[in-house]
Order: C-alpha cells, then sequence, then structure tokens
C-alpha cells in the first residue's frame, strides 16, 4: 500500500477519527498547487514529533486558500531503539547538506554538526545560527518526502573536544555505540556492530570526517572518548557519500529494510 503525501500539520497528536481538520497556509498551498490534490485524495498529516493521521481531503475554500480534511486513521511513530545519530563534520560544497538530506530519507534520528580540526568550512560564532536552521529546513523538508511524522533532530554544533566529552559520557554511562568511519581502520563496519547488536545499545553514533580528513591527535581524542574506528571497505568515500552509506549497512543489520 502507498503511503499517502504528507504535511505539516500542529496539534495533530490530539485528533481522533472523524474530526474535521483545517489545512491553510504554506502547506495547504503546497497540498493543492504542488501535489496536485483533490477532493477526494487521500493524505497524511503530521507534527514532526511522531504523531500523524491520515486524512481525506473533503472540501476546498477560497481558491484552496483552506483544505479540509477528515480525520481517517490517528497513530503514533515511537522513536526508533537503537537511536541513530550522523555526527557530520562540515564540508565545502554543501556536502555536508547532501550527506544530512540522504540521512533524513535514510532514517536517522539525530544529527551533530561537527567542526572538525581539518574542516575548511567554519561555522563561526555569526554563522552558527544560521547553519543550524538551514540543516533544520533541509531535514525538515526531506522528511516531508521521505513520509517521516518524527523529525530528525538536529543539535547545535561541537568542536572535537565537546564531541568527544560528549561521546565518553554516551558510550560510558549510557552504553552507547561511537564509530568513527575511517580509511586506515582495521575492523570494517559490519564486524564492529555485532557485539553492538547483541547487547542492544540504546544508540550508535556514526562519525564522518571532513575531504581533509581526521588527523591523527584527532582521531586519538575520539579513540580516548570510547569512539571505535571503522571502515566501509576498500574504497575512500567523499564525506557527503560515507555517512549515507553507513547508515544503509546499519539499517540493514539492524533489520529495519525487509531482508
Amino acid at each position: 500500500m502507498t503511503t499517502p503525501p504528507l504535511f505539516w500539520f500542529d496539534g495533530i497528536g490530539t485528533v481522533q477519527t472523524g474530526d474535521t481538520l483545517a489545512v491553510t497556509g504554506a502547506e495547504a498551498h503546497h497540498i493543492v498547487q504542488v501535489r496536485r490534490l483533490r477532493v477526494g485524495d487521500l493524505l497524511t498529516l503530521a507534527d514532526g514529533a511522531g504523531a500523524f493521521a491520515i486524512g481525506q481531503i473533503t472540501a476546498a475554500h477560497g481558491d484552496w486558500a483552506q483544505v479540509t480534511v477528515e480525520v481517517i486513521s490517528p497513530g503514533l511513530v515511537t522513536p526508533s531503539v537503537p537511536q541513530l545519530v550522523l555526527v557530520q563534520a562540515l564540508a565545502k560544497d554543501r556536502r555536508d547538506e547532501a550527506a544530512v538530506a540522504a540521512a533524513t530519507g535514510l532514517g536517522v534520528d539525530a544529527v551533530i554538526p561537527w567542526q572538525a580540526n581539518q574542516s575548511v568550512v567554519r561555522w563561526f560564532p555569526d554563522k552558527t545560527t544560521k547553519g543550524r536552521e538551514r540543516w533544520q529546513r533541509l531535514v525538515r523538508a526531506e522528511s516531508k518526502v521521505a513520509r517521516r511524522p518524527r523529525l530528525p533532530e538536529v543539535e547545535a554544533p561541537l568542536r572535537t573536544e565537546a564531541l568527544a566529552a560528549r561521546l565518553a559520557e554516551a558510550t560510558g554511562r549510557a552504553g552507547a555505540l561511537s564509530l568513527v568511519l575511517h580509511e586506515e581502520a582495521s575492523r570494517g563496519l559490519e564486524t564492529a556492530l555485532r557485539p553492538a547488536l547483541a547487547s542492544h545499545v540504546p544508540a550508535i553514533y556514526l562519525l564522518v570526517g571532513p575531504e581533509g580528513g581526521i588527523g591523527e591527535p584527532e582521531l586519538e581524542t575520539l579513540m580516548e572518548a570510547g569512539c571505535q574506528p571503522v571502515r566501509l571497505g576498500r574504497e575512500v568515500l567523499r564525506s557527503g557519500f560515507a555517512g549515507p552509506a553507513a547508515l544503509a549497512v546499519l539499517n540493514f543489520q539492524l533489520g529495519r529494510w525487509a531482508k
């Protein structure tokens, strides 16, 4: 069964079957002018926090400035376990944004912008807020395309020292698994995952470095925080490709994709 196209609607968590909702503004425009939906068509309304409702368009008003939807089936998408967290280093030519967009479609639960030591791109204080907001808009748009009722969280950017402290806390007290993709790692990603899958870790942090790579001192800092270096294969992938490729492997190994 094809999932109806998704649109954002605040307050969807309290609706019940048979309720009538009025969609207005940008989402009404998207429903009519972009997706070309009409009376009788099905759609999904979601709040970004996991609550959603499949409904049917029953009427339109004011030259489709308002779309009336009758709720057929409300539901809730709960957080995944383990949580998949992409720690994406800032990269040039917006390859970091390409990685975040693909990761959203691949089911990542959270994204941490990483100001790695060798990142060419820098989010200085005056650019940090704008950069994070741009990633948030990207995640919101890609979640709509992927029909994900629950938005991945875009966290505040971290430098390596702060990231290491975060990972030490997550791997130590919380029991999470932290993996950093590195071309010289001796173990493959699948091998590193086996013990984690057996012990049901609460979260998996996946670190992807910048185009310039991860220097030895920086790698040592991450390893001291409990992060394990792993490799994908013989080929060296660009920063924008590595994270999504690894997430695809994780999805398969976790059983989130049909085998």
